[in-house]
């Protein structure tokens, strides 16, 4: 009989590989995502809009996300973090969403842009004077003569058009149309694609934006101010830097035809970036102190997302007493071993003035403070 096992084997192999259908089931669960503040459209051929989401506490980009179910509590204007059930591909991807509950939002009155190809329909007048108009067949806002026209005047062209648009209470208020092209023109007429040379700091700091979210500090020319990169992401695409070490890179940017930086992918890396660690390298870095959590036995915080540490040891207690008191601080650092070391509470106040004079008091390079919007 033994001389039937390796034939049985190589039969149900066989039969295994006749199968394509067979593999791995990837069953429902539930998870944790966060919802962005405005919908886009669902395709650049679609009419309709969709949310556009990411796994929480991600620092990918916010994606387009078309099967998402039962969250008619959604707010423009607003961040949400829900819990959803979540169906897979066979590839096991994210298929579908099925809204379960809400956990939080948090309000984000940021300014964004909005690229509508207006010959898929997405975009349509709501009234006879062209100062109204519906956005993918579920909101709808308002122009002036002169934003109405221009809109008016893009959509019998079939051109691409780019709206800049606020969000506030689920309202949507427009308030520049930034670009119009035609579709093979668009990129080059109203997207500002370019390379760019940037020096990357050895630290991030918070972004000022309502979620909590750390940005890179960066700048291009040494004669530049050094500035927080505030896009969607707060990132550089394909890059992961490490905390210590100072990058020259070469990205591709994007502006908006606003001039406004929308994303940067990494082209070439700095292979030996320079390290700028120890105590006789400190830093200035904004924290919001409502954002941490409570130090652990071994006074350490987990910054924000949880992927850097920071060490703070006898200045734990204050720490603890800002974030209860839903103050900003304005810290002094350096990199030990990978780790964030406090040194000095330099700043701890209410955000906006107070925080924003405290800053502005300090000798030291802190220009990126408070961003730009």
């Amino acid at each position: 009989m033994n001389y039937l096992k390796p034939a049985l084997i190589l039969l149900t192999t066989g039969l295994l590989t006749a199968c394509p259908d067979l593999g791995i089931e990837y069953k429902d669960k539930n998870e944790t995502i966060e919802v962005n503040y405005y919908k886009q459209p669902c395709s650049d051929t679609s009419a309709s809009l969709c949310f556009s989401v990411k796994d929480k506490n991600s620092g990918d980009a916010y994606a387009v996300f078309n099967n998402l179910s039962g969250f008619s509590a959604y707010q423009w204007g607003e961040y949400h973090t829900i819990k959803v059930e979540t169906s897979f591909a066979k590839n096991g991807k994210a298929d579908s969403y099925r809204f379960i509950s809400l956990e939080k939002s948090t309000a984000n009155d940021n300014a964004f842009s909005m690229t509508l190809h207006s010959k898929s329909g997405i975009i349509s007048a709501a009234d006879s004077d062209k100062t109204s108009w519906t956005l993918g067949g579920e909101k709808t806002f308002s122009s002036s003569a002169e934003q109405g026209a221009a809109i008016n005047q893009a959509i019998a062209d079939n051109q691409v058009l780019q709206l800049e648009f606020t969000a506030a209470d689920d309202q949507l208020t427009l308030n520049k149309v930034l670009c119009a092209a035609a579709e093979n023109d668009f990129a080059s007429e109203c997207e500002g694609v370019s390379q760019a040379q940037w020096t990357v700091r050895h630290f991030q700091s918070d972004c000022n934006y309502n979620d909590p979210r750390l940005c890179l500090v960066y700048r291009t020319n040494s004669s530049d101010d050094w500035e927080l990169l505030r896009t969607t992401s707060s990132a550089i695409r394909d890059f992961e830097p490490q905390w210590g070490s100072q990058y020259q890179v070469t990205v591709e940017k994007t502006l908006s035809a606003g001039g406004q930086l929308v994303s940067a992918r990494l082209k070439e890396n700095d292979e030996n970036p320079t390290a700028v660690t120890g105590s006789s390298n400190t830093f200035l870095f904004v924290l919001n102190a409502a954002n941490l959590p409570a130090a652990d036995s071994d006074n350490k915080i987990a910054l924000y997302d949880g992927g850097q540490l920071m060490l703070c040891d006898s200045r734990c207690s204050d720490i603890n007493g800002a974030r209860d008191d839903d103050h900003m601080l304005l810290l002094r650092g350096y990199v030990e071993s990978g780790e964030v070391v406090v040194q000095a509470l330099v700043c701890n106040e209410n955000r906006g003035s107070d925080f924003d004079d405290c800053v502005a008091d300090q000798a030291d390079d802190i220009s990126w403070w408070p961003p730009s919007a």
